[in-house]
């Protein structure tokens, strides 16, 4: 096994000089499965953090659908004025809308998840 791994070591002696290698490489190795573990925590955090964001605006949508079309309309006309970029995206529109009618209504919500 030894020559196999390391086909300069002929004895166990010459090995040490192979040790300072293999434990580096142990290291890289953990240090990445670290850095892996940590970048796939703090992306479930955030997909946790944005369902919560939408479920807390969709807890509003029944009273967005009760509001007269001219209340509707100026919190559309209030995204619009804030994002002029987003006025080809009605649907954006509508998102970001209903999310300023729910912060109006004390909840406490971040922009839409595909606003990011």
């Amino acid at each position: 096994m030894l020559k196999a791994h390391w086909l300069g070591a002929k004895s166990f002696g010459a090995i040490t000089k192979y040790l300072d290698e293999a434990i580096r490489q142990v290291e890289i190795e953990e240090h990445r499965r670290s850095h892996d573990l940590r970048h796939a925590e703090a992306e479930a955090r955030e997909l946790a953090e944005q369902q919560r964001r939408e479920i807390e605006i969709l807890k509003w949508k029944p009273d967005w659908h009760m509001l007269p079309e001219s209340e509707r309309d100026r919190f559309r006309q209030a995204v619009s004025a804030k994002n002029p970029h987003m006025v080809r995206f009605p649907k954006l529109i509508e998102r970001f809308a209903l999310s300023e009618f729910a912060r109006s209504r004390g909840a406490t919500t971040g922009p839409p998840a595909d606003a990011a």
